[in-house]
């Protein structure tokens, strides 16, 4: 899927679609505070790293490791027993999903969902929602669910900067680690993301909570 194409599907959904590139997530998260110096300054620099990278990668390779990553997504999804699947609205390049999800949900007859921050540094609500269905904007004027229709995803698909093993490096805001502790019982978790934002390293903090599988366009890590 060209990012031409995704472009032209966003400006059918919803007009007027913002540009995210300014969001500073990181900043907004009062736990910050709490991470040793050391680690932080590391997680700062490599989430600059990654997300320039993340930005330069050209159309035709993006294009082809998506693809390849959304194949190894559905086989993931296929052995799992799932009603609600729980999606994320991309930001920053990160990988459009909405439209494989709406045919993988449809054939299988499932629902889908998007995130909402409801309250500022508190865990995330999922809200009912399929592609095409109204948009409005939320928290950082990232598109959600126009309609509050609550759900509880039995898995949950999370985009990543980086990542280790099971543990995913993200924008720093600890939103989708505080959804997972939160909820009883806790979703799958599906961390994904391209290959070349494998790290060699990472310290995980006790507020780090690891994923059940990490897909990528190369393989599939389980936690």
């Amino acid at each position: 899927m060209l990012d031409g194409d995704i472009r032209d599907w966003k400006q059918a959904v919803t007009s007027g679609q913002p540009d995210h590139s300014h969001l500073n997530v990181e900043a907004a998260d009062s736990t910050v505070a709490a991470i040793p110096h050391d680690i932080k300054e590391w997680r700062r620099a490599e989430r600059k790293r990654l997300l320039a990278m993340r930005r330069t990668h050209c159309a035709e390779a993006r294009a082809h490791a998506t693809s390849t990553l959304l194949a190894n997504l559905t086989s993931v999804c296929e052995s799992l027993k799932s009603e609600t699947l729980g999606l994320y609205w991309p930001i920053k390049g990160e990988i459009e999903i909405c439209r494989w999800a709406s045919r993988f949900a449809a054939a299988r007859g499932m629902k889908t969902a998007l995130p909402v921050v409801v309250t500022k540094n508190s865990p995330l609500e999922y809200w009912q929602w399929r592609m095409g269905e109204p948009l409005t904007r939320g928290f950082w004027n990232i598109p959600v669910p126009a309609s509050r229709i609550p759900v509880n995803p039995t898995a949950v698909i999370i985009p990543l900067i980086g990542f280790h093993k099971n543990y995913r490096l993200g924008y720093g805001g600890g939103y989708f680690d505080r959804t997972l502790a939160a909820r009883d019982p806790k979703p799958i978790a599906i961390g994904i993301g391209y290959e070349l934002c494998r790290l060699p390293d990472f310290t995980p903090l006790p507020h780090d909570i690891p994923m059940d599988y990490i897909v990528t366009d190369r393989a599939v890590y389980f936690g």
